[in-house]
């Protein structure tokens, strides 16, 4: 009996002991000042703040947990509430509670090519200001490029939605067409500027005259210019492509002359410009300026390539390699949908609504290119 009595006090007073038999780490954080003193007090490879134990704590610079509403760079695993697409402070993949950066309107897209536009939360209106490319100069005196259209337009979206912008090339090298701008969601076109048409050349690099592109069109696009001299036996005649229209594409341009090779322009397409393109006894019908590409003309003893539109403009007649008459330009279009339209064709060189273009869409002097288009998005 006494040897029990003796062993009950040293039973409970091993049992009152903080005692880690497996010498297993505590959390991180659980001690004071363990998330400032540079060490690893629970061994799992994460020190001070990057330990998610320490998330919680004042000492980790704002970082209040799983609302993501302070500044904190870590990523965190909560779930989040709101439907934003914008990026927030920190570095985790789900969207925050926290205030997003603001897309401002409104946003200008000036370089040819692709783009895409994300419509901000809460907007459901936007204004689409666009201008086709301009067309690009010939070699032949006279025979500038056409200027791109304006179109304008209102159109409802939903917040989060991505429109497509497609901003116009303008004519590259002699004789080419510029390209037309474009917005779309999806599939759908819900605008589009047409471009200008090229500008005729001829194998003597300037003795002809003439041929100058037509301008893009609101509803009806420029015809070309015929060739106005040429050589007599050699190349007669040379007529311009017409410009296109809403439910039309412009007709290809004729050319006579006792020379080898004698082309007729090829008639423009749904978003495609007419060709004037050939050499040695070959004319080409393929290469035009299409949807925002440009192209279409022939820079030595070639005619000039209708501008890309709704519909594009016919490419011009010409006998190679010694003079050529001008591209037609293409037409604009807005979507039904869309309200307060305004198609607004170039004239000769001169863009579409001029003064508010930033220079975009100016058809190009002789041996010079076109200016691609521009596109606006406001709200």
């Amino acid at each position: 009996m006494r040897l029990a009595l003796l062993f009950a006090p040293l039973m409970f007073g091993v049992a009152c002991q903080d005692i880690n038999l497996n010498d297993a780490p505590e959390a991180e954080g659980d001690d004071p000042g363990e998330c400032t003193d540079g060490a690893d007090n629970d061994r799992d490879g994460l020190f001070d703040c990057d330990d998610e134990d320490c998330f919680n704590s004042p000492d980790c610079s704002g970082d209040t947990g799983t609302d993501d509403t302070g500044t904190d760079t870590a990523s965190d695993t909560d779930t989040d509430t709101d439907t934003d697409t914008a990026s927030d402070t920190d570095t985790d993949t789900a969207s925050d509670t926290a205030t997003d950066p603001v897309v401002g309107s409104p946003q200008v897209f000036d370089a040819a090519g692709e783009h895409s536009f994300t419509v901000p939360a809460g907007v459901s209106q936007v204004h689409l200001e666009l201008w086709g490319g301009g067309g690009a100069g010939g070699s032949q005196i006279g025979a500038t490029g056409g200027g791109g259209a304006f179109a304008s337009a209102d159109h409802g979206v939903l917040g989060g939605q991505v429109l497509s912008v497609f901003v116009a090339e303008g004519g590259a090298a002699n004789g080419n067409g510029g390209g037309a701008s474009y917005v779309a969601i999806g599939a759908a076109d819900l605008i589009v500027a047409a471009g200008g048409g090229g500008g005729g050349s001829d194998g003597c690099s300037g003795c002809k005259d003439g041929g100058a592109g037509g301008a893009g069109g609101g509803l009806v696009g420029e015809n070309g210019h015929n060739l106005t001299s040429g050589f007599s036996g050699y190349c007669d005649s040379a007529t311009g492509g017409t410009g296109a229209t809403q439910v039309t594409p412009g007709v290809g341009g004729v050319a006579t002359g006792g020379a080898s090779t004698v082309c007729d322009g090829t008639d423009g397409g749904l978003g495609v410009g007419g060709v004037s393109r050939g050499t040695n006894s070959a004319c080409q019908t393929t290469g035009g300026a299409s949807r925002w590409h440009q192209g279409g003309g022939q820079d030595n003893g070639g005619g000039g390539g209708g501008g890309a539109g709704y519909y594009g403009g016919g490419g011009a007649g010409f006998v190679w390699t010694y003079c050529g008459a001008g591209g037609g330009g293409g037409s604009s279009w807005a979507a039904p949908s869309a309200a307060n339209v305004v198609l607004t064709g170039g004239a000769g060189q001169d863009q579409g609504a001029a003064s508010s273009s930033a220079g975009a869409g100016v058809g190009g002097a002789v041996k010079s290119a076109g200016a691609a288009g521009r596109v606006v998005v406001s709200w």
